[in-house]
């Protein structure tokens, strides 16, 4: 999740002292591992604002679907011309 961020409060999270000049606020990047109960129950403590950005990425196993989606569909393909033309002999 990226969300701008107070700037004391973003310095604050990061353990670090506000430069001088800095504005008023700046983007903070949350990265959360959901298959993770600690992380799982901190992101339930995260309450979401307007104009957050949420990113999800795919899992693994998606990336597997995707492949044998795409295969079986090329199979499905050649089975039903194999079929076609056993009807025609």
């Amino acid at each position: 999740m990226m969300r701008f961020e107070p700037v004391n409060r973003a310095y604050d999270l990061a353990g670090a002292s506000v430069p001088e000049g800095s504005s008023d606020v700046v983007p903070v990047i949350y990265r959360l591992n959901l298959q993770d109960p600690n992380q799982y129950f901190f992101a339930q403590s995260i309450s979401m604002r307007d104009k957050d950005v949420i990113y999800v990425a795919n899992a693994p196993a998606v990336e597997l679907e995707k492949f044998l989606t795409i295969v079986g569909k090329g199979v499905g393909s050649a089975s039903a011309s194999a079929s076609i033309a056993n009807r025609l002999d």
